[in-house]
């Protein structure tokens, strides 16, 4: 059992443990100046080292062979020099003036901005925060202008940094960049805050910004230099001309397909409005359905260019969805080869599947950029053990916990995939130390803030997971009569999850009737299974099966499976699956017959086309021709918000409704933001309320309209409209009051 501990205390230790860290380096400095200012006189026989030696031994009289024993041991690990004091005028120190004291002035002016912005954050009792960054960025900045002024310089303050970068393979300046994104991103945390609106936004940004720029700075080779691998012109022309086709397909008719704007989509478009209004700013802490808010920031800046319409709601889907598409061909082309990435991009392009989930306002489209993106850097970084693709991987794993449930599994994801690494490529992971530290500081930095948030919000966290599980509430999974309950549910969950991608019909949000993938699709899908077996051990073939694993885990244990909208992220892995065989048979037969290789290529390219075109009609022709999407009540809002989408200012809407009201689907509010909803559950008995010099409309249920003839009666100068639905019946009747009434 923990026994808490005070707030009290905890601040009372760590300001003394700051204030001892602060009083140290303050004494090795001015042991530094000393230094300086009484220059020791050195024989022929005696250096700095051995002074330093000499002022070290005066010290230690008293505890001699303690002193003795550690001295021995610092010089083994450090060398005497570590305690001298560099002159950074001789050629052999003059490295610190350029490695080293420009991150301390960097470093240290940086802490001191980040500081002061933290002193009047709320609550008081933590202002010691602010004053410990203050202490120790002036401390730094005071040590790095000193250098550069007096040209001396404690090694003590130098040489951890050197050694450190050496291990790492860096520059020092870049160590030093890499030490201070904690730091910076912990202060973004503070500096924001738990609540909607930020305490200090503009620097609580800037601080994130700055830790994850560092990670990227902090990794880079300098000085830079192209890549080993030269791609064709040709080849660099077809990626190019792949991802104009993916985004033509996903912003075409935006507004129009999927046909009706959802409640969802709207609730998520009125939790992006509330950034442009300046109802919430902050970017670590959640929004509607407790989903992270940076998501909804990012779909405001569309909105705030465009207004409150469909395609601005949905356009940051289908732009994060295009560009999926182009990180697909990325990723793959060093794990599998050329023609499977440009095989698996095209038909991503194409794909129905992903295509729809790009074309509609939600978050579920976001993960599956963050995970390829991830596969892609991952392994990059065993095949050239680069630090820049470790951090870019931490960094795509952090920033994909920002949005949809899915990304959690990311996480879990790439710990198997190193642990399964180290199994079975021993060899392969000699070395690679430094970058899998490097991808666990970039992952922790990234996420860090959203962590801190859902640690004092749990609820907040749990609430996505607790909306779609199968485990009963405050009951273990292991207890026996849950076990006992839900194996054979299970069981069934697991099938259906496992086919899902070739023989169970999809639900929810892509209710198809039909499987992810069509007949063609399914076969190439199929074989590619086949082919990953064959290579079962290879590094990028573990990722594929443990991507695909987690979603079927996912949808096991979750409600309803297969649910489409638990899916989405898996959609690269899937078009990389289908892309393999096509690869691998041109490959084996060009190797039998070379003269024929652009034949079997061309033959094979036509079977992908094939499968493209069967997707793009299946999607524009028969799914959305259909209008299989949405029921009557979100029919109903939709309608009923274009409509009200170009009345004027503060126009007063009465919804005579009972199955649905005006604010059951966010579709209206967001649509027509401006109009004043006043929900009538009760029949009329008596005239409702009017504006007088303003419109007044009353919309009104199939079920409710006769209560129209009362509304005529009341208000004679009235005009009555009827709208029809998909089928051709009457969904709802509106009756406008004029103004002049």
């Amino acid at each position: 059992m923990l026994i808490p501990i005070p707030q009290g205390i905890i601040q009372i230790v760590n300001l003394f443990f700051s204030a001892g860290f602060l009083a140290l380096l303050g004494a090795i400095w001015i042991r530094s100046l000393r230094q300086h200012s009484r220059p020791t006189k050195v024989g022929a026989d005696q250096g700095p080292d051995t002074a330093a030696e000499s002022w070290l031994s005066t010290l230690s009289r008293p505890f001699s062979p303690l002193i003795k024993k550690i001295r021995d041991i610092f010089k083994t690990i450090a060398g005497w020099r570590f305690f001298s004091i560099l002159d950074l005028k001789t050629p052999a120190d003059s490295w610190t003036m350029a490695e080293i004291l420009p991150g301390y002035l960097l470093c240290g002016g940086l802490l001191l901005y980040f500081g002061q912005a933290m002193l009047p954050v709320p609550p008081e009792t933590q202002q010691w925060i602010g004053w410990v960054y203050i202490g120790t960025g002036f401390y730094l900045f005071f040590a790095g202008a000193s250098g550069f002024s007096r040209s001396r310089f404690p090694a003590v303050l130098a040489l951890p940094f050197r050694k450190g970068a050496a291990w790492f393979g860096i520059k020092p300046v870049q160590f030093m960049l890499l030490a201070i994104t904690l730091p910076l991103s912990w202060a973004a945390s503070h500096l924001a805050g738990l609540q909607p609106l930020m305490h200090q936004p503009g620097p609580a940004a800037a601080a994130w910004i700055f830790a994850v720029l560092f990670l990227i700075l902090g990794t880079i080779n300098f000085p830079l230099q192209r890549s080993k691998v030269a791609i064709p012109r040709w080849e660099i022309a077809i990626a190019a001309v792949i991802f104009l086709v993916g985004l033509y397909l996903r912003v075409v008719q935006l507004d129009n397909i999927p046909w009706l704007l959802t409640g969802d989509e709207g609730s998520a478009g009125v939790s992006a409005v509330h950034f442009i209004n300046g109802d919430q700013n902050n970017i670590f802490s959640t929004g509607w359905f407790s989903f992270p808010s940076l998501f909804y920031f990012l779909q405001s800046l569309p909105i705030r260019v465009l207004g409150n319409t469909i395609t601005s709601l949905r356009l940051s889907s289908a732009l994060v969805g295009s560009l999926a598409v182009l990180i697909t061909y990325w990723a793959l082309r060093p794990a599998f080869g050329r023609w499977t990435a440009i095989f698996a991009s095209a038909y991503l392009a194409t794909f129905h599947f992903h295509i729809h989930f790009s074309r509609i306002g939600l978050n579920n489209i976001w993960d599956s950029l963050f995970f390829i993106l991830a596969f892609g850097t991952a392994v990059r970084y065993f095949k050239n053990h680069r630090l820049f693709y470790a951090g870019l991987t931490g960094i795509a794993i952090g920033l994909c916990q920002y949005f949809y449930s899915s990304s959690k599994t990311l996480i879990i994801l790439i710990l198997a995939w190193l642990i399964l690494m180290l199994i079975f490529h021993r060899k392969e992971m000699r070395g690679t130390t430094p970058g899998i530290i490097i991808l666990l500081l970039a992952l922790i930095v990234t996420v860090l803030p959203l962590a801190l948030y859902f640690i004092e919000m749990p609820g907040d966290f749990l609430a996505p997971y607790n909306r779609v599980t199968l485990l009963p509430d405050d009951q273990s999974l292991l207890s026996q009569e849950v076990l006992t309950m839900m194996l054979p549910n299970l069981k069934e969950q697991f099938l259906a999850s496992l086919k899902a991608f070739t023989a169970t019909n999809l639900r929810f949000w892509y209710n198809i009737d039909h499987p992810m993938l069509l007949t063609l699709p399914a076969a190439l899908f199929l074989m590619g299974m086949g082919i990953l077996l064959l290579k079962l051990f290879d590094p990028a073939v573990i990722w594929i099966l443990l991507w695909l694993a987690s979603s079927i885990g996912i949808s096991m244990f979750s409600k309803d499976a297969p649910a489409a909208q638990r899916f989405p992220y898996t959609a690269p892995c899937v078009a990389a699956i289908i892309a393999l065989p096509l690869h691998q048979v041109y490959e084996w037969l060009s190797g039998l017959w070379p003269r024929a290789q652009r034949w079997f290529l061309g033959a094979l390219s036509l079977i992908l086309l094939l499968a493209m075109s069967s997707d793009l009609g299946f999607y524009f022709f028969d799914y959305s021709t259909d209008r299989n999407f949405g029921d009557l009540n979100t029919e109903v809002a939709h309608r009923a918000a274009l409509y009200l989408q170009d009345k004027p200012e503060d126009t007063l809407v009465y919804f005579l409704g009972g199955r649905m009201g005006y604010f059951s689907h966010s579709s209206i509010p967001y649509l027509a933001p401006d109009c004043t909803g006043v929900d009538l559950f009760e029949p009329i008995v008596d005239p409702p309320d009017i504006k007088r010099f303003q419109e007044t409309i009353f919309i009104i249920l199939p079920e409710r309209q006769e209560e129209l003839q009362a509304l005529v009666t009341f208000f004679p100068q009235g005009e009555e409209r009827l709208f029809y639905g998909k089928d051709d019946d009457v969904i709802f009747i509106s009756y406008t009051v004029p103004p002049e009434f």
